[in-house]
């Protein structure tokens, strides 16, 4: 027997994980997105495989249009050091499910996996692999009738509202990246939450500190009285399957870690925003009550 997700389905589906995202975050059974890079030298010049992140453990954990929560994406792609955006191509939105009673569920979907073939004459620098959601909308609200309902959209596409209880906005995006020759600090890509690393990623060893700059529309990120923002860190080496993680504040823009072991490591940003129609989020108002940003930036750590 096969099975086929719908889109309407899976729309609202998403948007209940994503609650339990930017409501519980930084939780361990929050769902998270992010970018796995793997680096081969077996033969020269070389290839990077570049698979999508989506659940709870790096560096693989389930598909991105998975039955148990998916993100649509809006980009794929390879940023070049002089910043050309090469389209990787984006993942297949629809997944199968062949069901074999008494053992098991057979799922067909998409990663996303790509491989990035290196060239003799590659540009040196650092290369960005970055991918963005699309934007979606999630309101539950009483209607008109006094019935409690959900739906994937803004509150100006909705008619009979009597009472709303949630109403938000969220995106998400990540980045990983590989250099070819020396290390150098990644240009923004211009999402209104973005992570930047200060320290080289290509060389972490454990043990080592590692540095982050985040902002948000262009403004540094911080903790203040109006605001805790942290960022937390995440490894299949470190404490996730016993719900364990790293966090740190977020100061003046920047999050230090020391990392305490080697394999893949996920920094995560979580950022909920009132929306007002006199901030800096104007433009949603009417559309949604708060907005919801979430940045990953993935990274390899050596022994």
């Amino acid at each position: 027997m096969k099975i086929q997700t719908t889109l309407k389905n899976a729309s609202l589906f998403t948007a209940a994980i994503l609650i339990a995202i930017f409501m519980a975050a930084p939780k361990a059974q929050a769902h998270s997105f992010w970018i796995n890079l793997f680096e081969s030298k077996a033969h020269t010049p070389g290839h990077v495989i570049s698979a999508l992140g989506w659940g709870h453990t790096p560096p693989l954990d389930d598909l991105t249009t998975s039955p148990d929560g998916s993100v649509t994406l809006d980009t794929y792609e390879l940023v070049t050091p002089d910043e050309k955006h090469i389209a990787l191509g984006l993942p297949q939105t629809e997944t199968k499910i062949d069901s074999h009673a008494s053992y098991a569920n057979v799922i067909t979907g998409d990663a996303g996996i790509k491989k990035i073939a290196l060239l003799p004459d590659s540009k040196p620098g650092v290369y960005q692999v970055t991918a963005s959601s699309k934007a979606g909308f999630f309101t539950r609200y009483k209607d008109s009738k006094g019935k409690m309902r959900m739906a994937a959209k803004p509150l100006d596409k909705l008619k009979g509202v009597e009472q709303v209880f949630e109403s938000f906005r969220y995106t998400m995006n990540a980045k990983s990246f590989y250099a070819i020759g020396e290390w150098q600090r990644p240009a923004a890509l211009g999402y209104d939450l973005e992570i930047i690393p200060e320290t080289d990623l290509s060389t972490v060893r454990a043990g080592e500190i590692v540095e982050f700059s985040v902002s948000f529309m262009n403004k540094p990120v911080s903790t203040d009285s109006n605001a805790i923002n942290y960022m937390t860190l995440m490894s299949d080496t470190f404490g996730t399957p016993d719900g364990f993680f790293l966090s740190a504040y977020i100061m003046d823009g920047k999050a230090r870690f020391r990392i305490p072991t080697a394999g893949h490591w996920v920094a995560n940003v979580y950022l909920p925003q009132e929306v007002t129609a006199t901030g800096p989020l104007k433009k949603y108002a009417g559309k949604c009550r708060k907005n919801f940003s979430a940045a990953t930036v993935s990274f390899t750590v050596m022994p």
